[in-house]
């Protein structure tokens, strides 16, 4: 988590090109090469790892064996802000006092997890039923790097080694399953995830063909056309809701 005391400050000018504001934390992008532009600045870092934040996740949402992901420009309100501040003023008391063998070291630790899932909380896409037979295993194994890396460059060669599946199998496995292909399931992914967004974002703060081009949508008529035959309706409808 990433966050500016002073100054201005850009995360990911490459893509999202959303800026830090002062006292307001924001996810950082670590999971993909960015570039940050920042002037007359003072910016604090907190790292978590991950797979304490899925074990505090795990009490909290039916994590199970799924990818976690994260929307990092979520927006939070004040309080949830506020709540994430004060469990890092307890963890700093608590390093202070007991150090990092101390039981007080180690709630304080859990303390700040659990208001960072507050501030972005994990989401977890349903994935079909069709996948929950053993069998099933290796073609799972695709889906699931789908969902979890939908806003990253993926390829069928790629899936085929996530899978351990060759090529053509991991096609017709989709096809047989899904009745399309790899790549137009990862659209149709994409298509959902920017629905999510335009449900929950102000129509006066963003347009729909920031939220389509984040997702890899380049021609917006042709994603309008997709969006409108997935949805029944236009994505500015949605963002107007």
């Amino acid at each position: 988590m990433s966050w500016l005391t002073a100054g201005s400050g850009t995360p990911d000018v490459l893509r999202d090109r959303v800026a830090l504001r002062v006292g307001v934390p924001m996810l950082f992008p670590a999971h993909r090469d960015v570039v940050f532009v920042a002037t007359d600045y003072d910016q604090q870092l907190v790292h978590l790892d991950r797979g304490f934040v899925r074990e505090v996740a795990a009490e909290r949402f039916d994590v199970g064996t799924r990818e976690m992901r994260f929307d990092h420009l979520r927006p939070a309100d004040s309080l949830i802000v506020r709540q994430w501040r004060d469990s890092l003023g307890a963890l700093a008391r608590a390093l202070r006092e007991g150090g990092t063998g101390s039981l007080v070291w180690h709630e304080a630790k859990r303390q700040t997890v659990d208001a960072f899932l507050r501030v972005v909380p994990p989401q977890l896409d349903q994935l079909p039923a069709e996948l929950l037979h053993p069998r099933q295993a290796k073609l799972r194994a695709a889906v699931e790097h789908i969902h979890a890396h939908a806003d990253d460059p993926i390829t069928i060669t790629e899936l085929a080694q996530v899978a351990g599946l060759s090529v053509r199998s991991v096609q017709e496995a989709f096809r047989r399953t899904f009745g399309v292909s790899p790549l137009s399931y990862l659209r149709q992914v994409r298509l959902d995830r920017v629905h999510e967004e335009l449900l929950g974002l102000d129509p006066r703060t963003v347009s729909v063909g920031q939220v389509a081009t984040r997702w890899g949508f380049a021609h917006l008529g042709r994603f309008s056309a997709s969006y409108a035959e997935r949805f029944g309706e236009y994505p500015k409808q949605t963002l107007r809701r």
